[in-house]
């Protein structure tokens, strides 16, 4: 048998609801993530300090694209 190998994930692959970190302002010197998210219909940047674990969508078009039903409510 063949196996194939684990593929990444084309497009949409992430998460469109909002991660368990607190988002706030990152203190100097410290890494921060920012992440597009849906938020009041439609997608907002909401920076989030230290390390976010999960996969989130770090382009506006991304999440416009792939977090559709979120837009919609």
């Amino acid at each position: 048998a063949v196996i194939q190998p684990l593929q990444a994930c084309p497009r949409c692959c992430g998460v469109c609801s909002m991660p368990k970190c607190p988002p706030g302002t990152p203190k100097h010197g410290e890494r921060s993530m920012t992440f597009y998210l849906p938020k009041d219909q439609k997608c907002q940047a909401i920076t989030f300090p230290g390390v976010c674990k999960g996969k989130y969508y770090s382009s506006i078009n991304e999440c416009r694209d792939c977090c559709k039903s979120y837009l919609t409510k």
